[in-house]
């Protein structure tokens, strides 16, 4: 089972989102140039939801932005694709290709790991099937079958005591 492109990607805005919070701490004036940013833009583009959100998560100061930046909420995946830090302030190595490529790749990696942790927690019988489906963004039952045979791991077997249990059940059923 191969890493969703679309995981990889928001890994990888996670980093870079990291990066810039740990740049603000340093600099909290990115801050103001992300609002002066803003500032430029026509005031129907200011209007939209995410250029809304920015800026008053901006306003807030630059503690309320780096807990925004590094969240792993809804809202914080989607406001990491339309953050305006990127562009407000002196960070070059986020525009370089280079260094880009090499955040997807570790997030490629970050990923492939969590997938394999998941899997592994399911197969020894420490995650319930329909978590394991949730997290690895599979489909269905069959689809994690798949992924858990291609990792070579085992299917999850059921506690000792649920399989005497069930024994019981049958027994009882057969003699009747």
């Amino acid at each position: 089972m191969k890493p969703d492109a679309d995981a990889i990607n928001s890994e990888a805005k996670l980093i870079m989102s990291r990066i810039i919070a740990r740049r603000i701490a340093a600099d909290p004036g990115i801050v103001n140039r992300g609002l002066a940013w803003y500032a430029d833009w026509p005031l129907e583009d200011r209007a939209t939801k995410p250029a809304v959100f920015w800026i008053e998560t901006l306003e807030q100061g630059p503690e309320a932005v780096r807990r925004r930046l590094t969240a792993r909420d809804e809202q914080a995946y989607w406001m990491r694709g339309a953050s305006p830090l990127t562009f407000a302030h002196d960070l070059d190595c986020l525009r370089d290709v280079e260094f880009r490529r090499r955040i997807w790749r570790d997030a490629k990696r970050l990923v492939a790991m969590r997938m394999r942790r998941d899997l592994k927690a399911f197969s020894q019988g420490m995650m319930s099937r329909s978590e394991a489906i949730q997290r690895l963004g599979v489909s269905d039952y069959a689809e994690l079958l798949v992924a858990l045979g291609e990792a070579d791991l085992r299917i999850p077997m059921p506690r000792e005591a649920v399989i005497e249990e069930q024994a019981k059940v049958f027994v009882k059923f057969w003699k009747k």
